[in-house]
């Protein structure tokens, strides 16, 4: 069951996304428990490819792609999108220590 929504708005910056969807994979919280919603606000680089390449480590992974740039178009799109009661939202130059998302639960 989907307890915790993370959800990370980027716009051109794939690089550093990378790195954050990395440090989600390394979580202790069970995978299922919950889900990652990435929405790209526009992205011109490989916004697309980088979080397409996480399908297999992050069981519940979602991207959204929105022309409409901006960080609360991102935010409110990842709401709408949410399984969750538990919102997390994250910047996409996060790097998650493991226990981030089973710290949030507790």
């Amino acid at each position: 069951m989907i307890k915790l929504s993370v959800i990370i708005p980027t716009r051109n910056r794939a690089e550093v996304l990378e790195r954050a969807l990395q440090s989600i994979v390394k979580q202790t919280l069970p995978t299922d428990e919950y889900e990652v919603i990435v929405i790209d606000n526009g992205s011109t680089d490989d916004t697309e490819v980088i979080i397409n390449s996480f399908n297999k480590s992050i069981k519940n992974l979602v991207y959204i792609y929105d022309e409409h740039p901006g960080l609360h178009v991102g935010r409110h799109r990842g709401l709408l999108a949410a399984k969750a009661d538990i919102l997390v939202y994250a910047d996409d130059d996060i790097e998650a220590l493991p226990t981030w998302l089973e710290g949030i639960l507790e």
